[in-house]
């Protein structure tokens, strides 16, 4: 009677332990990031000692705190810890759309700029009737934002390009293509 009363004992430290284990808030967010397709890449020790699991998806990397039981996104790097994956991921959805969002606000200005000089009618009629200048002139349009030109730089420039298209339609084609290349930093 005895053994089995030392066992039952034995027994409920053994199965009390792994609850703690599998209940850590560390390890629930490593449940939960798996859950949502993120990948472990690695482990870094923190400052005191504890493993810290590093996981990626899609080029962000982030790392769970077992220490801290949080979520810490460091590429790209974001200041305050998270307390699990799903705040992450509004994060990362808000942080998407403002950036979509400044992106789309340029083109309206380019596209603004363009009216208010009196092109937007020619610039409207040659992309209806041109697909390859159409393409030309927003290649243009994203190179011009990725370089982080004026939009009124770009506005100008795609007047420059009406002007030319007008005389030349080879001219105005290499023109934007050369402008592309230029913005984007591949001039060879």
């Amino acid at each position: 009677m005895f053994w089995w009363l030392l066992a039952a004992i034995v027994g409920f430290y053994v199965l009390r332990h792994l609850w703690k284990a599998y209940a850590h808030p560390a390890h629930v967010l490593g449940r939960q990031a798996a859950n949502m397709n993120w990948i472990a890449i690695g482990r870094r020790k923190d400052e005191t000692g504890y493993y810290d699991v590093c996981v990626s998806r899609d080029g962000i990397e982030a790392l769970i705190s077992f220490k801290h039981g949080n979520v810490r996104v460091i590429k790209p790097s974001h200041p305050t810890p998270f307390k699990d994956f799903i705040e992450v991921e509004r994060w990362l959805a808000k942080s998407e759309s403002s950036h979509d969002d400044k992106e789309v606000q340029y083109y309206q200005a380019i596209e603004m700029y363009i009216t208010d000089m009196g092109y937007y009618e020619p610039l409207l009629e040659l992309q209806g009737t041109d697909q390859e200048y159409c393409v030309a002139t927003m290649k243009l349009y994203k190179a011009g934002y990725m370089a982080e030109q004026s939009e009124k730089v770009i506005g100008a420039l795609t007047m420059d390009s009406v002007k030319k298209y007008e005389a030349n339609r080879d001219l105005a084609m290499l023109f934007l293509e050369s402008l592309e290349k230029k913005f984007l930093g591949k001039e060879g």
